[in-house]
C-alpha cells in the first residue's frame, strides 16, 4: 500500500538510503544534499509533498517505521532522534530546497 501511494518516496529512500548508503555519505545530512544536488526540482517538490502526505497520516511510530521500511529505507536515526523527528528534518531541508530553487 505505501509503496504505490508513494512512489517517488520509495525511490527517494530506496536509492538514496540503501543498504549500503554509508559507503556513499558520513551521515544522513550528506545523503540528502546529494539527493538535492542529483535531483530536478521537480523531483524535489514530488518528495517533499509526499513526505509531507506521510507524515499527516495519523500513524503510530511503529507503523511509521514499518512504512519507512516498505519504502526501502535502509537506515534510521533511532540514537538521533524518532523516525517522525527525521521526517520532518528531511521534510524541513526538501522544503526549503523547494522554496530556494523559486527564488532563483
Amino acid at each position: 500500500m505505501t509503496r504505490e501511494r508513494f512512489h517517488e518516496l520509495g525511490q527517494f529512500f530506496g536509492g538514496y538510503f540503501h543498504q549500503d548508503w554509508g559507503l556513499d555519505a558520513s551521515d544522513w545530512q550528506s545523503v540528502i544534499r546529494r539527493f538535492v544536488e542529483d535531483a530536478s526540482p521537480d523531483e524535489i517538490r514530488m518528495v517533499a509533498t509526499q513526505l509531507g502526505m506521510l507524515l499527516s497520516m495519523s500513524v503510530d511510530d511503529e507503523r511509521l517505521h514499518a512504512a519507512l521500511l516498505e519504502l526501502g529505507c535502509d537506515w534510521t536515526p533511532r540514537d538521533e532522534m524518532s523516525d517522525r523527528e527525521w521526517l520532518y528534518a528531511i521534510h524541513n531541508i526538501l522544503r526549503s530546497a523547494v522554496a530556494t530553487n523559486r527564488s532563483g
